[in-house]
């Protein structure tokens, strides 16, 4: 308690904080446990922390662990010892005297773990690298066709609502609708709100609770009612295929939404933690898991009704409002993340006010960027953002203008790290239900619409999507296929240290494979085969004439004997085709952008 109140004293960030807490308690609780030490007055860390330090106890603890704990003690040693110096009497030093850290007398570089533990993470992490670098624009058009398809879901939700509030038509009812040919499948659906599902159940609810829902009264009063969406069954077009529904599906069949580790036996504990390990989501720390818990009202998790109640339909009940918020602000973010390499700090910043966002023209052409605070510094500085970028800002803007009812986005006090620079409510785009975004909202909802995607190491190691990740794999890809200076990449990421980029950009293990395989040559091909981009339909007909150029090229160098340019020759085709497909991916999105679902109703059975 008294590290907390000398933290929040020094204006630093809970979340700063709470790493440190995490950092300590897990392992000093080992540590007495093992010594069996009952007191605090007891700990010695000549003894029981060098002993932790050394492996003689808590043998499963990771050279992690114990470098996190190093660094967290000695900080908070030497922190909470002068802020008392500095601030308390003679007499109330000596009073809180026992509640300090001691110090130790041994020296900390005698250990190797910290440099042990710092190798490991950057291997694991350039091997998670490598398993999305090649991945960029997949993750970028599929979620914009996931997108596509949760949109058609509500536009088709409210379109019946529409319907059975304008020709006062009882609940339920049952509608379906055609997902685009890509996909050839039909959806069914019932449609019910808070009575109907009561009344059409009343085996699962007691007496009182159908009283209360046939006299419309308590949580089944008209104020209190909502609609919502039971997902019934797929059928494929084509008789021949399985058809697979929607990509979210199995998360609600598998019951992880939320905090899903409440009140539950350890039968189904187990289930969700093997469900869980096999996609790669696993917890930082000891705690269980909860990839798909938004900690944010409106954001992922279905209504308190939906919870209590989904076991006693025969399909999925789909609360659509959240599930759409989490998708369109996970879309905002994975486009932002893989163009730009920005840091989620930065981001979440991104506000709807003229100092924010800036439009400028040069040379007949627009160009788009956002100011923010990055990480080390304490001033604003400028992030670049596509054309594409801006659609998806004003996707979110009239979201939130729905959501409010409001012709301007109201202002909200920032909830992320370094707030205390940001004191001042602005009108995010990052926020819902009142309040900015934080960090676990935004992975929820990055996580949520991208589940079912599957990245893995070379040692077949499942790898989740992570925001820091994504800025490894914009970096990695902007200088070893882009080409670009790693000075510019460095000025792009908001790094001041080019170690720190050149170490984000490294070469994956499969780029380094293929490079000797292929005897790689360097050259620079302008934007050709830059990933962390996204090139324009309009600039097919560009890369057509590139591949047919490098035919050329090729031939005429076989011709020559200038076997190193018919192999750079062949790389430009290569790149070309990879931006060519990508472009595929873009038509498709956004021509089902305008697909609007027919729905059509079916008699209730």
């Amino acid at each position: 308690m008294l590290l907390v109140l000398i933290e929040k004293d020094k204006n630093n960030d809970c979340l700063t904080t709470l790493r440190a807490l995490k950092a300590l308690h897990p392992r000093f609780k080992d540590i007495f446990r093992e010594c069996r030490i009952t007191s605090f007055s007891d700990f010695n860390p000549d003894i029981h922390l060098y002993k932790y330090l050394q492996g003689n106890i808590c043998v499963n603890s990771s050279n992690k662990m114990k470098s996190d704990l190093l660094k967290a003690y000695k900080s908070f040693e030497y922190y909470i010892k002068k802020w008392i110096n500095n601030n308390l009497s003679s007499v109330e030093q000596e009073y809180y005297q026992k509640f300090l850290l001691s110090p130790f007398s041994y020296d900390s570089r005698d250990f190797s773990f910290t440099k042990l533990a710092k190798e490991q993470a950057q291997n694991n992490r350039k091997n998670e690298t490598d398993a999305i670098v090649p991945h960029l624009s997949t993750i970028r058009a599929e979620a914009n066709l996931r997108w596509n398809q949760m949109k058609r879901l509500r536009d088709a939700f409210h379109q019946q609502i529409r319907i059975i509030e304008t020709d006062s038509i009882s609940l339920p009812i049952e509608f379906s609708y055609a997902e685009p040919k890509r996909i050839g499948e039909v959806f069914y659906f019932r449609l019910w709100d808070k009575p109907s599902f009561a009344l059409n159940h009343q085996k699962d609810f007691s007496d009182i609770i159908i009283k209360q829902a046939t006299q419309k009264k308590s949580t089944y009063s008209d104020e209190n009612n909502a609609y919502f969406l039971e997902f019934i069954r797929a059928e494929s077009i084509e008789s021949d295929s399985i058809p697979e529904g929607f990509w979210f599906n199995e998360l609600i069949e598998q019951n992880v939404l939320g905090q899903w580790s409440k009140n539950r036996p350890i039968e189904e504990l187990e289930k969700i933690l093997n469900f869980l390990s096999l996609w790669g989501y696993k917890s930082e720390n000891e705690q269980k898991p909860v990839p798909f818990h938004s900690m944010h009202k409106g954001i992922i998790t279905p209504s308190t009704f939906i919870t209590l109640h989904k076991d006693k339909a025969e399909g999925l009940l789909i609360d659509v409002e959240p599930f759409y918020v989490a998708c369109t602000f996970g879309l905002l973010a994975i486009d932002i993340l893989t163009t730009t390499g920005a840091r989620m700090n930065e981001l979440l910043q991104i506000s709807n006010t003229k100092e924010c966002i800036e439009v400028k023209k040069t040379n007949n052409k627009l160009h788009y960027s956002y100011k923010a605070i990055p990480k080390g510094r304490d001033s604003l500085e400028e992030f670049y953002l596509s054309k594409q970028t801006m659609e998806h800002i004003q996707t979110v803007s009239r979201m939130l203008k729905t959501h409010y009812d409001v012709d301007k986005i109201p202002s909200v006090p920032y909830s992320n790290e370094r707030k205390h620079l940001l004191p001042t409510p602005m009108p995010y785009y990052f926020q819902y239900a009142g309040k900015a975004l934080n960090r676990f909202a935004l992975h929820s909802s990055i996580r949520f619409l991208l589940h079912g995607l599957l990245f893995e190491t070379q040692n077949g190691k499942a790898v989740t999507v992570k925001t820091h990740l994504l800025r490894h794999a914009f970096a990695t890809e902007a200088v070893q296929r882009q080409k670009m200076p790693i000075d510019i990449v460095a000025k792009m990421l908001h790094q001041r240290d080019l170690k720190v980029t050149g170490y984000y950009s490294a070469p994956t293990p499969t780029q380094i494979a293929e490079s000797v395989s292929e005897l790689h040559c360097p050259t620079k091909m302008q934007c050709l085969g830059c990933k962390a981009k996204i090139p324009e339909p309009d600039q097919e007909d560009e890369l057509l004439e590139v591949i047919q150029l490098s035919k050329d090229m090729e031939r005429r160098f076989k011709q020559l004997g200038l076997e190193v340019e018919v192999r750079k020759a062949k790389e430009m085709a290569k790149q070309a085709k990879i931006e060519l497909k990508e472009i595929d991916l873009i038509k498709q999105y956004r021509e089902e952008r305008s697909y609007e679902p027919i729905t059509k109703r079916n008699p209730f059975r």
